[in-house]
C-alpha cells in the first residue's frame, strides 16, 4: 500500500482541512476516526493517532473507488524509513 510521509502533524492537519472540502461525513462505527465521502465515492479517513506511529500521530487514509483497489496513507515521518 502506498504511504506518503510528511514532516509534522501540522502538515497532516493542513492536508485534512484542504482535502475534506466537498466531502460529507459518513458513519463508519468501526473506524477509529472521522470518515468522509466525496461525490466521486472516494473515501478519506482522518485518525488522530496511528497504530504504527503513536497516540499523537494523526493519519489520513484514502480509498479510491473502482475495479482496482487503490489506497493511500499519509503518516508523519518518524525518521526511520
Amino acid at each position: 500500500m502506498p504511504i506518503r510521509l510528511v514532516d509534522t502533524a501540522a502538515e497532516i492537519h493542513e492536508l485534512h482541512a484542504a482535502l475534506r472540502e466537498g466531502a460529507v461525513v459518513v458513519d463508519k462505527p468501526r473506524y477509529d476516526g472521522v470518515m468522509y465521502e466525496f461525490p466521486n465515492r472516494t473515501i478519506m479517513g482522518f485518525r488522530t493517532h496511528s497504530s504504527s506511529g503513536g497516540d499523537d500521530d494523526p493519519t489520513l487514509d484514502l480509498k479510491v473507488p473502482g475495479k482496482i483497489k487503490v489506497t493511500l496513507k499519509v503518516h508523519i515521518d518518524d525518521g526511520q524509513g
